[in-house]
């Protein structure tokens, strides 16, 4: 064995001479480097598990977790797509009424001048 073989597939290859040994070299090479897979999954369990939702049982749990993770790719933000043109459109229906104000501040700073809309 050398620092560059892949020890999974390694002990792929043994398992009719050490199959018990092989069984528990799998378990162990499952086990994650870090923790960090381990804390998305309970931080996404909190979203779902919030005081609203605190009676589901854990077969729905694991399902709305399952399914959370097979769309996390195919699910559309259509709030952050939509904020652009929202602004967009929030600022064309004012334009007139900033150009008005800048207006009349210009005409309430010069003296003696009478202000009509």
């Amino acid at each position: 064995v050398s620092n560059d073989t892949d020890i999974v597939g390694w002990w792929l290859n043994l398992p009719k001479i050490f199959p018990m040994l092989t069984c528990m070299a799998m378990d162990i090479c499952a086990i994650p480097a870090t923790s960090v897979p381990c804390e998305c999954l309970f931080s996404a369990g909190a979203e779902i598990t919030t005081d609203c939702h605190s009676h589901l049982s854990s077969d729905k749990f694991e399902h709305l977790q399952v399914m959370k993770h097979a769309w996390q790719n195919s699910i559309t933000d259509h709030a952050t797509i939509n904020s652009a043109k929202v602004d967009e459109v929030y600022l064309q229906d004012f334009r007139e009424l900033l150009t008005m104000d800048y207006e009349l501040a210009a005409c309430d700073t010069a003296v003696g001048k009478v202000v009509t809309v």
